[in-house]
């Protein structure tokens, strides 16, 4: 698969100069965009201790759990975006690159919203909510792949199938539309736990 038939989301990031010299010194140095997959579960597995280990401490301890959480989580994102970069723009693509491209980022989500939701003591259903967050990440993921197989044409259209293109369509932009909105206006969850 070369690069123009890659389908791949927009994300404005990839444009900036500091992200394509990362990912450029990454590849010339032989990290495989594998390696970075994992890595953004061992970040993961870091902030969500730091999340699950605030429940237990008070003042400056949980402040400073909190604010490590923040920064494991920013660290994964950045290997969500490099693994991508390294493999696509370094030419380092795998046969299993698919499936290191997204299986790592869903344990990472899983890992993440569950001890965010252990984390939030205030309200009565802080465990509830993590675990939703987590079947509504589950199902965001599974949409946009399955949108992305029917619409860039790997599945044989038929009666039944238009349908469901229809329907991965329409859901694909429902939820992009819809995230940015619930995200700014939840977003302080996290503070306020």
């Amino acid at each position: 698969m070369t690069e123009p038939d890659i389908v791949r989301r927009p994300i404005s990031s990839r444009q900036h100069p500091w992200a394509q010299k990362t990912a450029h010194w990454l590849a010339m140095r032989g990290i495989r965009p594998n390696w970075i997959s994992m890595v953004s579960i061992l970040f993961a597995l870091c902030g969500g201790g730091s999340l699950w280990l605030s429940i237990f401490v008070q003042g400056d301890t949980q402040s400073l759990l909190y604010v490590l959480a923040a920064v494991c989580i920013q660290l994964r994102l950045l290997c969500n975006l490099f693994d991508g970069m390294v493999a696509i723009e370094g030419g380092q693509q795998t046969p299993t690159g698919e499936v290191f491209n997204d299986l790592p980022d869903r344990i990472a989500d899983m890992v993440l919203l569950i001890a965010t939701g252990y984390a939030i003591t205030t309200i009565s259903f802080g465990t509830t909510l993590g675990w939703l967050a987590v079947v509504l990440a589950l199902l965001t993921a599974y949409v946009r792949i399955l949108g992305g197989l029917v619409v860039s044409n790997n599945i044989s259209p038929d009666p039944w199938q238009s349908n469901i293109a229809w329907l991965c369509s329409q859901s694909r932009w429902y939820l992009q539309h819809l995230q940015r909105p619930l995200a700014s206006r939840n977003s302080h969850l996290l503070v306020h736990c």
